[in-house]
């Protein structure tokens, strides 16, 4: 829709209002207060909209039945709001493409019941904090497009539900531990851990990875798209990608790889895009 008007204050008296989604208009100004006062609320969606402003000084609290909170592709700045992250019941926290700057939350480490944090495309920066312990229920990780710098922590690996996992576009660093093979449901994820046998993509790229690519990298067979491209990645590149029959694409431009192409991936039948330099 193209609805320009603001929410009304008298929103907050809906007392049994379980779902608000005002995605994809073009509402403006700051995060509607009147929303936290629907204590009722489950589900709240704002994403695509222009909503702008702090939202770490909106209390949330009020809003203890809150599942699923969707704010993405706003222009909201500052720092992600720790109040929201002390619900008892938050499944879904997504606020990709925003301005956020800062760190993530100390009150994260307390939600637990996460299955989908998205921080993607905004400013946050500072190390991704060894808090993940205690998340067995995430299913999604996505950090995408920020200045997060440091390892990735060693809790992260005890996320055994993970399925998604995205720290591409960050300044991320150090070797990639083989623990993270414990996470058996993983289809998308920032490692080499040739145990995650349903890995179908396996995206890094520009980030300050150090490590050699793994010969085990062959019993990927469902992986289509390997993206390690702008980091350190020293060795060669084995020759056990022959194996990768549903290869689509792959870049590893700008490392520190040596030797020659393999020729074993000419025999690659599905593979439509190469860059390697």
């Amino acid at each position: 829709n193209s609805i320009t008007s603001s929410i009304p204050l008298a929103i907050g008296c809906i007392t049994n209002l379980q779902g608000l989604s005002i995605e994809s208009n073009r509402l403006s100004g700051s995060f509607p207060s009147a929303i936290v006062q629907a204590t009722s609320l489950v589900y709240l969606n704002i994403s695509a909209n222009a909503f702008e402003g702090n939202l770490d000084g909106v209390d949330f609290s009020s809003l203890t039945g809150l599942e699923s909170f969707w704010a993405g592709g706003n222009l909201f700045t500052g720092q992600l709001p720790e109040s929201i992250f002390e619900l008892s019941r938050l499944k879904d926290f997504s606020v990709i493409l925003n301005g956020f700057t800062g760190g993530i939350p100390n009150s994260v480490e307390y939600a637990v019941t996460l299955e989908l944090l998205d921080l993607s495309l905004n400013y946050l920066q500072g190390t991704i904090p060894n808090i993940w312990l205690n998340h067995i229920l995430m299913k999604s990780f996505l950090m995408d497009g920020n200045y997060f710098t440091g390892t990735i922590p060693p809790s992260l690996y005890d996320m055994e539900n993970l399925v998604t996992v995205s720290i591409a576009i960050n300044k991320i660093h150090g070797s990639l531990s083989s623990n993270i093979g414990s996470l058996k449901q993983l289809v998308v994820i920032p490692s080499e851990l040739c145990l995650s046998v349903k890995l179908e993509q396996f995206l890094i790229e520009n980030n300050m990875f150090e490590a050699e690519i793994p010969s085990c990298i062959g019993a990927l067979s469902q992986l289509e798209h390997f993206y390690a491209n702008s980091n350190s990645l020293s060795g060669t590149i084995p020759m056990e990608f022959d194996l990768l029959v549903n290869l689509v694409s792959i870049n590893l431009n700008n490392n520190h790889l040596q030797g020659s192409l393999p020729s074993e991936l000419g025999t690659l039948v599905k593979l439509l895009y190469r860059i390697i330099n």
